[in-house]
């Protein structure tokens, strides 16, 4: 005779050995739908966003400097009218706006028009003095032999510097009426309201280069070509300066 607890306990175990055995339906499932390590790999570089291309930078060009603006032309200074006439006969009248005295002696340096640097020197009368153009009435210049030209050398200079000046007498008359010798070494420069200019020495005209070929020595045909180019200036030099306040 079977008893019914032995049943019911034979029955127990076996249910409890098929409890043990049963497999998570959830686990199940998502190691089926997770992909291969691979194509996870290769789904996550496909859906990686572009990195947005780089906009090209233009270079600027460099911006040149504007050149500065010239300087303004020196301011008239006077206003007179002139008559001129020059060793070729010619003569000319006009109205002159700007009157300048080179620095220095041989009018290569700077030109100055200050009034107070615009002074002949004139001697006579056993006296000196310094008057300006428009205490005058005229000039007149007598022109220079070439051929009686003092030259020479000054080794101050690399090359050297050769100048044969030709000495002129010019003779001035005050507004009183007096007559002077023009003792005045400096370059004078008349600047027309027509665009014409005269420049002219009043005591001595020079001429100066230095030696073109730099000779270990004095170039004797240097001095030569001076006197050429004096022989040449002296032909329109201007003789006679008459002057009429406006």
């Amino acid at each position: 005779m079977r008893r019914p607890w032995l049943t019911l306990l034979a029955s127990g175990a076996l249910i409890l050995t098929a409890c043990g055995e049963k497999k998570d339906p959830a686990s199940s499932a998502d190691a089926a739908e997770e992909p291969p390590a691979s194509e996870a790999s290769d789904d996550a570089t496909a859906e990686a966003p572009e990195a947005p291309p780089e906009e090209a930078v233009d270079e600027e060009e460099p911006v040149e400097a504007e050149p500065p603006p010239p300087p303004p032309p020196p301011a008239n200074n006077v206003s007179w009218t002139v008559d001129l006439k020059r060793a070729d006969g010619t003569a000319t009248s006009g109205a002159v706006k700007r009157v300048e005295r080179s620095s220095d002696w041989w009018g290569e340096a700077d030109w100055l028009t200050d009034t107070a640097k615009l002074k002949l020197t004139l001697e006579g009368y056993g006296t000196e003095i310094e008057v300006g153009w428009d205490e005058l009435k005229s000039v007149t210049i007598a022109k220079g032999n070439p051929a009686d030209s003092d030259c020479a050398y000054s080794s101050d200079y690399n090359p050297w510097m050769y100048t044969c000046e030709v000495k002129i007498k010019s003779t001035a008359t005050t507004l009183d009426g007096k007559k002077w010798m023009v003792v005045s070494r400096h370059k004078w420069a008349f600047h027309f309201e027509d665009g014409t200019d005269a420049e002219f020495w009043l005591y001595k005209h020079p001429a100066r280069m230095q030696d073109p070929d730099n000779t270990d020595g004095e170039n004797y045909n240097v001095y030569i070509q001076l006197q050429d180019r004096l022989r040449d200036e002296m032909k329109d030099v201007v003789t006679a300066v008459k002057v009429q306040a406006l």
